[in-house]
Formats: C-alpha cells, sequence, structure tokens
C-alpha cells in the first residue's frame, strides 16, 4: 500500500474527497468504475446472475519477458517445476473460445504473461477473431515484431477490438528501474507500428515512485502515436509489491490532480478513482458513497459477476489478478462445462462479499488475501456455509502432493522467488455431494 508520508489518514481522505469533486466537473476524465462494473453492480443488487460472462480474460501463456516491480502476477509460475515455460496450446483456446460463444459471450482478452511470448501469438489471435469475438490484447509491447503487428493490422476490428499498452517510462534508464529489462527501444518501435498500421490502442501507466517525475512525458510521447485513450492509475494494494515502488498517496493525488486540470485535447486521458480509492483507508466507502449515494454498488469488483479469468490449465478464477495465489480457483473447463463453472464462481463471489467484508469493499479477491492473516480464517468463513440445499459432506483436506504450504492462502505470503515443489500444479481437490465446488478454492480446512 502507498505510504503516508506527510499527511494524517484523516486529511488524505479529506483530500480525495475534493478529487472527487473536482472529478465531478470533469467527468470525462474519471471514473469510478470500469463499464463492467456498472452491470456488474445492477446484477449483484438485485440478487442475481448472469448466464454468461460478459468478458472473459485468457492467459495465453505465463512467459514473461520483463520482471516488472509492480506486476500483480507472483513470479513462482512464470516456469513449471521444471523450469520450463508454459503456454495454453490452441486446442485448449479453441475449446474455450467454442464454449464461451456457446453460452453467449462477446469479449475475450487475451493476456499472462505476455501474450506475444507465445509461440503461436498471432494464429491465437487469428482463432480468437474466426469466431467472431471481440478482442483486447494486452501487452507489454516489447516483444512484438513489425510482421505481428502488420498481421493484427489485418485482423482487428476497430470498432470492436483493441490492444492495451503497458506503458509506465519515457526514458531508458526509468524503464530498466520498472520493467527490469532493457527493452524501451522495442517499446518505442511498437508504437511507432501501431500509428504506421493503424493498431487500435489504449495504453495503461501506472503512477510509481520511479516515474513519478515522467508521468506528463510519457503521456507525451503516447500522444504522439495516435492512442485511443491513456489511463492513468495507482497500482492495486497488492501483497509482494516492494514497499520503494509505491509512491505516496499524496504524490498519486497530485498526479490526479494534475491530470484533471490539464488542458484536454490528444490523447484522452483516463483515471481511475476505484484503483486509488483501494489504497486509502475509508476511500471506497467514501467514492462509492459521493458517487452513488444510496444507490452504493455492493463491490466494485466484476470478477465473478460480469468477467472471469481462466489460466494456461483451463482453471477458471475470479479474475486474473488472483490466478497466481489460487485463492479463488473455481474448477477446470476441461473437466467440468464452463457454464456450470461460470454459476458456481458467481456463488463464490457472492459468498465472499457476504463473509469476508459485509457487502462492501473494492476487491473481494484481495480482502479474502488480507482478511486471512496468516492462518486462513477468512477464507474458511467465506466458504463455510454452502448455498445449495439438501445434505453436505465435508472436504477432505488438501494433499501435501497438491498443495504447498509456502504459496497456499493457508499463509497468504506468495512472494517473487518461491518455487513449487516438484510436480507441482494448481490445487485439484473436489469436494462431493451437494457442496458448492468452489469450496475447494482456499486450501484449508473448513474445520
Amino acid at each position: 500500500m502507498p505510504v503516508l508520508r506527510e499527511e494524517s489518514e484523516e486529511k488524505i481522505l479529506v483530500r480525495f474527497e475534493r478529487l472527487l469533486q473536482l472529478s465531478r466537473e470533469i467527468p470525462k476524465r474519471a471514473g469510478s468504475m470500469p463499464p463492467l462494473g456498472f452491470i456488474s453492480r445492477d446484477v449483484a443488487q438485485r440478487g442475481g446472475f448472469l448466464k454468461s460472462p460478459l468478458s472473459v480474460t485468457v492467459d495465453l501463456t505465463n512467459q514473461c519477458n520483463q520482471d516488472c516491480l509492480f506486476c500483480y502476477r507472483s513470479g513462482p509460475v512464470t516456469l513449471t517445476p521444471d523450469g520450463i515455460p508454459t503456454h495454453l496450446p490452441l486446442e485448449s483456446l479453441d475449446s474455450i473460445c467454442r464454449q464461451i460463444v456457446q453460452m453467449g459471450v462477446a469479449s475475450i482478452a487475451l493476456s499472462g504473461g505476455e501474450p506475444a511470448c507465445h509461440p503461436q501469438f498471432i494464429d491465437a489471435v487469428r482463432l480468437v477473431k474466426q469466431y467472431d469475438l471481440a478482442l483486447t490484447v494486452i501487452t507489454n509491447g516489447t516483444r512484438l515484431t513489425e510482421r505481428e503487428v502488420r498481421t493484427m493490422g489485418t485482423l482487428l476490428e476497430p470498432e470492436r477490438d483493441h490492444v492495451e499498452l503497458s506503458v509506465d517510462a519515457a526514458s531508458r534508464e526509468t524503464f530498466r528501474k520498472i520493467a527490469r529489462t532493457d527493452g524501451f527501444s522495442s517499446l518505442q518501435a511498437s508504437l511507432e507500428w501501431f500509428q504506421a498500421y493503424r493498431i487500435p490502442f489504449h495504453t495503461m501507466t501506472l503512477i510509481l515512485r520511479d516515474n513519478l517525475h515522467e508521468i506528463d512525458e510519457i503521456l507525451s510521447m503516447i500522444g504522439r502515436h495516435g492512442p485511443r485513450e491513456c489511463a492513468v492509475e495507482a497500482p492495486f494494494p497488492k501483497k509482494g509489491i516492494p514497499p520503494e515502488t509505491h509512491a505516496s498517496l499524496d504524490e498519486i493525488m497530485d498526479v490526479h490532480e494534475r491530470l484533471l486540470q490539464r488542458a484536454s485535447g490528444t490523447p484522452e486521458i483516463s483515471l481511475n478513482f476505484l484503483h486509488l480509492s483501494m489504497n486509502i483507508p475509508g476511500g471506497f466507502e467514501k467514492l462509492m458513497s459521493w458517487t452513488y449515494g444510496n444507490d452504493a454498488p455492493l463491490s466494485g469488483c466484476h470478477g465473478g459477476e460480469a468477467s472471469c479469468a481462466i489460466d494456461i490449465h483451463g482453471d477458471m478464477h475470479l479474475c486474473q489478478f488472483l490466478i497466481d495465489r489460487g485463492i479463488c480457483r473455481i474448477g477446470n473447463i476441461h473437466e467440468t462445462p464452463m457454464a456450470a463453472l461460470w454459476k458456481n464462481l458467481q456463488e463464490m463471489k457472492r459468498s465472499i462479499r457476504e463473509n469476508v467484508y459485509g457487502g462492501r469493499g473494492g476487491c473481494p479477491g484481495f480482502a479474502l488475501e488480507a482478511s486471512c492473516a496468516g492462518t486462513g480464517s477468512a477464507c474458511r468463513r467465506a466458504t463455510s456455509e454452502p448455498h445449495s440445499t439438501g445434505p453436505t459432506s465435508t472436504r477432505p483436506p488438501a494433499s501435501p502432493s497438491t498443495w504447498d504450504s509456502k504459496v497456499s492462502p493457508r499463509n497468504c505470503s506468495t512472494r517473487k522467488g518461491v518455487r513449487r515443489p516438484s510436480g507441482w500444479r494448481s490445487p485439484s481437490v473436489r469436494p462431493t455431494g451437494s457442496m458448492p465446488p468452489w469450496r475447494s478454492c482456499c486450501g484449508t480446512n473448513s474445520s
């Protein structure tokens, strides 16, 4: 969580409220929730469920050519136990696309890892478009070749598809500090190719200690290449990010205020107040009440309500931010129909929302992780009450061969450098009877 350097929590909250007032005066610059959040809010408030997610994020690979300080993905799963990068087979991607089209899903995002590290990256893009799905490619841009960008230009539909490009530096030195690689020239080349081949793209920039002095320069650099939108936001308050990576909250709000007051023009700037609020004690509640009044949403998160994520093994999760933690895994699409998994995932989300933070909060998954406090108690609270009627059965404890206590939510302490044991794979223990299948997500005993 960003460090409170000079201002008290109370003063930070007062300043946040002033920012909200300013954002109301310039509404086009700031959003409190992404579009899917509005839909999931309405569904959750009515106590209902969607028959299918509106968007599915698919990990194309767990390999990445960068080692970014802020990355929400944990380092250990970038390699198999044998030290080999793992890619999603195209046959599995084809199965995913077929199932989500049958369910009525209209949008898919290819992520990772770095999707361009997949040896059949362009074939994967082409496969998705053969199913007539709206596509988002989430990339750092440093692994793309000009040939791949040119081909994407012929495959992507400007009205429906786009590339989401991470741009967190405007100089080689800053890029090296943040990404811990020397790929800045490759990023610059991708920006030029995007413009040359008319790639519809958005950018994402996180406000970090190392790039505070370059935010305006970053936006100017991006703006010269024709982006549709430049999103600027605070990082998720996740565990495992080095404290020195974070800017202070007052510094982050300095950036927000400056960008809100920036003269309109190109590129269009979008500020994510939801992510900022999650870093401020009491910020989420203030944001929701300020924005919606008595009609505030039950959650600021659309994972498990309007979206989900699928990893390289075919396991479905609440969202891509939590894949490596294993705490919100629901089951495998190769073993259980995706429609059934989606129904169970929505039940899981509802239980987390109700049992962990009483229906309020920013990200249920991170709230769950933080509440475990090394004991798994919140995990048990969130998963102890079955939602279906009829007899229940006791889930067998997780087998040591399928669960590594060093990285399980039992202690919620996943860190870079921790390696899975030999033969590791995501937990596969499943309950029996009428107990909701997602209760296996936490890897803790229910006693």
